[in-house]
């Protein structure tokens, strides 16, 4: 479960992120809407489903993963940037 800003980020422009690790890994990722959260799920929320063979599934998690942990590190760099500049 993700944001839908992560998930955004996720797609890529023109799809490009998700179908590089699809192609990569074999696996198929789709990014489902709100009418398949959970019920504890907030209403910005989306569910990534990961299909496929184990080990594709496995490798498209982990690359899910880094890709997710760079823009968490991209945008706090983006806030402590802002903070330094004295805007907060």
């Amino acid at each position: 479960m993700l944001l839908d800003t992560q998930a955004g980020s996720l797609v890529g422009k023109q799809d490009s992120t998700i179908k590089s690790i699809q192609d990569g890994y074999g696996c198929i990722i789709r990014v489902l809407g709100s009418e398949n959260l959970l019920v504890y799920a907030l209403r910005d929320d989306s569910v990534v489903e990961v299909r496929g063979d184990p080990a594709g599934v496995h490798k498209a998690v982990e690359l899910t993963a880094v890709h997710l942990r760079k823009l968490l590190r991209k945008l706090v760099e983006q806030v402590l940037r802002f903070r330094r500049q004295g805007a907060c």
